[in-house]
This record gives structure tokens, sequence and C-alpha cells, in this order.
């Protein structure tokens, strides 16, 4: 997981600083959750609900007419 975040923090640092990325929008990390041997799991969360999938979406574009 370490390497992972240290990979997503390079690759926007390499948007923003080589090509001069400034704005995006629709942004969406999906991160399918595995065993060390790449096979599917399934985690709980606390209430006991299966989920198979762990998605983080960032609702507030970062876009200058958001706030219009």
């Amino acid at each position: 997981m370490d390497e992972l975040i240290q990979a997503l923090v390079t690759d926007i640092h390499v948007l923003r600083d080589d090509y001069n990325a400034k704005f995006t929008t629709g942004v969406r990390l999906f991160l399918p959750v595995t065993n060390e041997y790449g096979e599917h799991i399934d985690l709980r969360k606390p209430s006991g609900e299966r989920i198979s999938k762990f998605d983080t979406n960032h609702y507030r574009p970062i876009c200058l007419d958001f706030e219009m």
C-alpha cells in the first residue's frame, strides 16, 4: 500500500509539474482488494456488510467554475 500511495502522489506531481495540468474534474479512484496472490477478496464494513471494492470519489471538482 505504501508503494501505491507513493506512485499516486508521484503521478499527480508529474501531471502538475511536467504537463502543467492545473485543473481536473471527475476524479475517481477504484481500488480492487486482493490477497498477496492477486485473488479477489471481500472486506467487511464495521456494520458487518460485505464489500468487494473500495471506491473513492472526489466530489469537489478542481476547476475555476465550481463555485459559480
